[in-house]
């Protein structure tokens, strides 16, 4: 009788300051990494690395912005940003 508009929305990750995690992330939305992240990162969306954020990693994103380290390799389907920070 009624339909239900089941919509999924994409949350953004945060990896915050303090935070170790490794492994590997596949991730349909945006990720912001404060902590430290060891493994690869394929994501479908935006990635930023703050200025606290340390990535050893392989990182494959639309767009990558870095304002902190990261230690691997950067495939951006867009654009690379990197400050100067």
């Amino acid at each position: 009788m009624f339909k239900e508009n089941k919509k999924t929305t994409a949350n953004d990750t945060l990896i915050g300051q303090g935070t170790l995690i490794e492994g590997t992330l596949a991730s349909e939305a945006s990720i912001r990494i404060e902590g430290e992240y060891r493994g690869d990162i394929e994501c479908k969306a935006d990635i930023i690395i703050g200025e606290c954020g340390l990535a050893r990693s392989n990182i494959s994103a639309k767009d990558v912005v870095v304002a902190g380290k990261v230690i691997g390799d950067v495939t951006a389907g867009g654009r690379l940003t990197i400050t100067s920070s």
